[in-house]
């Protein structure tokens, strides 16, 4: 993977250096070493061993137990996702999330992988009366939907073993995949395609698809997927909205672009 150095225009000040070692860790997709960080920004390992225990300190980053790696904390992770839901739960994001809905009547969430889990930043229901009861808050395993198996497989590789052989896998029917080397074939085929499919692996007759939101630097840093009973649609057919959920989800990404001054992490 290639170095990413963050540069700040405030970067002599103690909060701009706490800003630029949080947005190298963001960037990496994977925990760093102090020596790491001290290298990327070309600050003293003093500097950042302090600033890096004051920021520990207030869960803005967590500390590995075995080796003194850090990634982005608790508390700093919960305020990006309490942000995401506010920025993409209103306006123009939302629109075209609700526009997804009536063009396809089914159902379509916006979703961010949270550490195990994805979370559903948005989402809007289809009017059918047959749908899942979910809602924007909403978790769902990684290994048994489509949103969580596309958002795994464009992970790093080592970020991505770390999750498939962590702990066993699941079952939620008898079509969940808990095999993490099976896993690893299908997101290859993910990757290939620039989609993921969800059949009955989570609920018992609920299907869906998912496709990648990248931010300015290619970087994917959400899901948009679509999902209904199997009663109205089968794989094959759910594939047959795939055009027009690609298509929404290029929009999200201007949207995005436009919200963040076109400077999301990458």
């Amino acid at each position: 993977m290639a170095e990413i150095v963050v540069q700040r225009a405030d970067a002599h000040s103690a909060l701009g250096r706490a800003l630029s070692i949080l947005e190298v860790l963001l960037a990496q997709g994977e925990p760093l070493t102090m020596a790491d960080v001290a290298r990327r920004l070309k600050l003293p390992r003093q500097t950042v061993h302090r600033l890096l225990g004051q920021l520990e300190a207030n869960g803005l980053v967590r500390r590995e137990t075995v080796r003194a790696y850090y990634s982005v904390g608790p508390r700093f992770l919960k305020l990006g996702l309490d942000a995401l839901r506010s920025a993409w739960q209103s306006g123009p994001v939302h629109a075209i999330l609700t526009e997804l809905v009536s063009h396809t009547g089914e159902t379509c969430n916006l979703g961010v992988l949270d550490r195990t889990s994805v979370l559903y930043v948005d989402r809007v229901e289809s009017n059918w009366p047959l749908r899942v009861d979910l809602h924007p808050g909403s978790r769902v395993p990684f290994h048994a939907t489509a949103i969580g198996k596309l958002l795994v497989a464009y992970l790093p590789s080592r970020s991505r073993k770390r999750l498939l052989y962590a702990q066993p896998l699941a079952r939620y029917t008898e079509h969940t995949v808990t095999d993490p080397a099976e896993l690893e074939t299908q997101m290859k085929t993910i990757r290939r395609g620039g989609y993921a499919v969800n059949q009955e692996e989570h609920f018992d007759g609920a299907v869906g698809l998912a496709v990648p939101i990248r931010n300015s630097g290619d970087k994917v840093v959400a899901g948009l997927s679509l999902h209904a009973p199997l009663i109205r649609i089968s794989p094959d057919t759910a594939k047959n909205f795939l055009p027009r959920v690609v298509e929404a989800a290029r929009r999200i990404e201007q949207q995005i672009a436009w919200m963040t001054d076109g400077e999301l992490s990458n």
